[in-house]
């Protein structure tokens, strides 16, 4: 029930000619509509920081900023190439630092983790609702599939019932046109 766009782009910036730099921009400009930035770091990379700074840079002259309006999650990927001593220092800094997933793709280490954090990062400011419509509110419905994430739906003999995520403005919205929708059967 969740779109996406996955923009991949060069692993490094800083060294390219302007020219090139120009056309990295133009694909992160669908970046500018995000509600949600993921930001895949090789955090095994020595140059790793001076490589977000790069990223940041970027996003900035994008007219983009890490804020409320622009949240930034940062994966820092490629952990199991790190040894002991260099992996503690990682997983500190990213627990000081608060939005980060540590992962590796290779071995899987840390990925339920992220799936989870990720979850957690888009359903909030969000309700839960389970909602009852007759048959005949075939147009509600819709509506709510288009507005909403529909995480269930139950079709019985006398209803549908769907269990859905929607935005604290699209739970203001509900109750103030309460055609849009059903029988609320719990929150």
């Amino acid at each position: 029930g969740k779109k996406a766009i996955l923009s991949d782009t060069v692993g490094f910036i800083s060294d390219l000619p302007m020219q090139l730099v120009a056309a990295f921009k133009a694909t992160l400009e669908e970046v500018v509509e995000a509600d949600l930035i993921l930001h895949v770091r090789d955090i095994s990379h020595p140059d790793t920081e001076a490589q977000k700074q790069d990223v940041m840079t970027i996003l900035k002259g994008l007219g983009l900023e890490e804020g409320p309006d622009c949240p930034i999650h940062e994966i820092w990927s490629k952990i199991d190439l790190l040894d002991h001593d260099q992996r503690q220092i990682v997983e500190n800094l990213g627990q000081l630092k608060g939005n980060v997933s540590l992962l590796s793709a290779i071995t899987g280490e840390g990925c339920d983790d992220f799936r989870l954090a990720l979850n957690d990062i888009l359903s909030e400011g969000k309700e839960t609702l389970r909602i009852a419509y007759s048959h005949s509110q075939g147009a509600e419905i819709a509506w709510m599939y288009k507005h909403s994430e529909v995480i269930d739906r139950q079709d019985t003999e006398s209803n549908t019932i769907l269990t859905a995520r929607l935005d604290k403005n699209i739970m203001g919205r509900i109750t103030k046109q309460p055609d849009l929708i059903g029988v609320i059967v719990s929150s």
